[in-house]
């Protein structure tokens, strides 16, 4: 079965919106799955995060969890990965964008850039040309914000989105289920406090090392 009309028209509605906007910011609340062992006994962890992208290239990501805290910095020419409970701190030189930067990351050390399926254009891991189905389920409420819903599934995932049906279609909750994964773990974010464009200066992606972490370099 398609795409119905209707998902794929809200879908593209807001991944045209984000991938049009020069830079934003947002906040993010994430529960998830962790697969404890081969039998597929999972426990549920979370982590809350502050995102700020600027395009083509730049982009810092926050993060507090179960696992530990953690940092991305990329300015264009350097990125820079902090993981604090592990003491750890990566460094390497990549000149690219935020396209190149997803792809080098996945590719290279199995790393995902936070959300690079909805925040970055062209890194779409969510990909309606590759459903067997999509749903548009309705409208729904997500904190009191009413919000278009739909249902997709892929080969290798099923995923459901709720996109806000104001003025700005900012994505509100993502669902995703891993259904080809041992155990089949489930993620689910709740996005809030967007901005468009928000303020940004040569501080907002600058990096300061960690006291006390020693650094790899990473050619």
């Amino acid at each position: 079965m398609a795409v119905e009309a209707t998902a794929r028209q809200h879908y593209g509605v807001m991944r045209k919106y984000l991938d049009s906007l020069p830079a934003y910011s947002l906040e993010l609340d994430r529960s998830y799955e962790e697969v404890l062992d081969d039998a597929g006994r999972k426990i549920f962890l979370a982590e809350i995060g502050h995102i700020l992208l600027a395009r083509p290239n730049r982009v810092r990501s926050q993060f507090d969890s179960d696992r530990g805290g953690s940092l991305l910095c990329f300015d264009g020419r350097t990125v820079n990965i902090v993981h604090y409970l592990r003491k750890a701190w990566a460094e390497f030189e990549l000149n690219g964008n935020l396209k190149q930067l997803a792809e080098f990351m996945a590719e290279r050390f199995s790393i995902a850039l936070p959300l690079a399926d909805l925040l970055a254009a062209d890194t779409h891991l969510l990909n309606l040309d590759e459903a067997e189905r999509g749903d548009y389920v309705g409208v729904h409420l997500v904190e009191n914000v009413r919000c278009h819903h739909l249902a997709i599934e892929q080969p290798k995932v099923n995923w459901q989105i709720w996109i806000d049906a104001g003025e700005r279609p900012w994505p509100r909750k993502l669902v995703i289920d891993f259904k080809t994964d041992l155990g089949r773990p489930i993620s689910l974010t709740v996005f809030r406090n967007w901005i468009a464009n928000p303020p940004i200066d040569d501080d907002s992606f600058k990096f300061v090392p960690p006291e006390g972490i020693p650094k790899t370099m990473i050619s």
